[in-house]
């Protein structure tokens, strides 16, 4: 009788670290579950999102070949005519803004691109491998 009340009190320090540890990783769990950003292409089959990454890329490819840096025009000293020299800055401010516009629109192909990217090795990652970075990550 009394070896059996003896191995009852060397088990509870164990039983009661496997709750915590049990406790612990459940609430690291959800915090980390919790943190993960959103991710607005989830609902996209793997053939639809394998479609929009090669559209994406062959458009900011095409597009990041296609842009040539915003020139200036000459700024030549000659020419009395104060006219002049204002529609010349006009001109040179309407190249810079629509190629402003034009790099700002390739940015924002390159960032939905980036999300694409990001989803598909999201995706490549196994499950198991998934639910121990939430489980052990701090």
């Amino acid at each position: 009788m009394l070896e059996a009340k003896k191995n009852t009190g060397n088990a509870l320090p164990f039983l009661l670290l496997a709750v915590l540890l049990l406790a612990g990783g459940g609430f690291n769990y959800r915090r980390n579950l919790q943190a993960e950003p959103p991710r607005p292409y989830h609902s996209y089959g793997d053939a639809e999102l394998a479609q929009l990454i090669e559209a994406y890329e062959g458009d900011v490819s095409e597009r990041g070949s296609s842009m040539a840096p915003a020139t200036t025009g000459k700024h030549g000293s000659g020419g009395p005519l104060l006219q002049d020299k204002v529609d010349a800055f006009e001109a040179a401010q309407r190249r810079g803004n629509a190629h402003r516009g034009e790099m700002s629109e390739l940015a924002g192909q390159e960032g939905i691109l980036r999300e694409l990217l990001e989803e598909k090795l999201k995706r490549s990652e196994s499950p198991v491998s998934m639910h121990i970075r939430r489980l052990t990550a701090i």
